[in-house]
């Protein structure tokens, strides 16, 4: 977990989508649209990042985000109220001017005149405080799976859930923390947590410490979660096997 002082807290965000054996092609499909979506939802939520890596392996979607905030930033905004001969009388505010005030959440005496070209209005000064960083990501996550397209998907259980395979686990972390999760339509419930699950043929599972510990501790147990990482190793077992075949034709 990285980090400053006061209220510049940051951290990385990982998100895993375990399933059962994915197509060949799906990840291929779903991570732009995944990295795509993140990056827009993020911003609209006021939340900056440094940088946004998506990767996948046949039985999972990734995506980490690093030196994401821990809250909001706050929005502080301008906001036009009722002609101000609407909202005041004698100097005292009506109505219009209690129920504007009332809206905007702050108190009638902190309104504003200002001339306009339609002439004099109201202005309220309104702050929106900006809500820590795990309560935004557990509602833009579940949002982020259902919109995920690719051919031939499918329904499972009795769930209502759609994907390409049936989704089994799910790993939210900012930093150290789980970022709570539910997908109820899943059958059965599928709920965040730290728990990945290493290669098909060990089943291992595998506890995830921190977002940052990600690739390693599933190294730990044989997945290679980096695509260009992995698709190297794999060219170069196979001209290491080309090379014990030529080898061999020579005996």
């Amino acid at each position: 977990m990285g980090g400053c002082c006061g209220l510049n807290l940051v951290s990385t965000f990982l998100l895993e989508i375990g399933t059962e054996e994915l197509p060949a092609d799906f990840a291929r499909l779903a991570l732009p649209q995944l990295d795509s979506l993140v990056r827009r939802d993020l911003a609209a939520s006021r939340l900056s990042f440094a940088a946004i890596d998506c990767t996948s392996t046949p039985r999972r979607l990734a995506i980490t985000v690093t030196e994401l905030p821990l809250a909001q930033s706050d929005l502080s905004e301008d906001r036009k109220g009722p002609p101000a001969s609407q909202a005041f009388q004698g100097g005292v505010p009506t109505q219009a001017a209690i129920g504007f005030a009332n809206r905007c959440g702050i108190d009638p005496a902190a309104l504003e005149v200002r001339e306009t070209p339609k002439g004099p209005f109201v202005f309220a000064r309104c702050l929106e405080k900006g809500r820590p960083t795990t309560q935004v990501l557990a509602e833009l996550i579940p949002l982020w799976i259902n919109s995920l397209q690719g051919r031939r998907f499918m329904r499972w259980g009795e769930g209502e859930s759609r994907f390409s395979r049936p989704i089994r686990w799910l790993v939210a972390l900012l930093g150290a923390n789980v970022v709570p999760v539910t997908l109820s339509e899943s059958d059965p419930e599928v709920v965040s947590g730290n728990t990945s699950r290493g290669h098909r043929l060990v089943g291992d599972t595998v506890t995830i410490p921190s977002a940052d510990d990600y690739a390693p501790a599933l190294a730990a147990v044989g997945v290679q979660v980096d695509r260009s990482s992995r698709q190297a190793w794999i060219r170069e077992q196979g001209f290491v096997l080309v090379a014990i075949a030529s080898l061999r034709s020579d005996l």
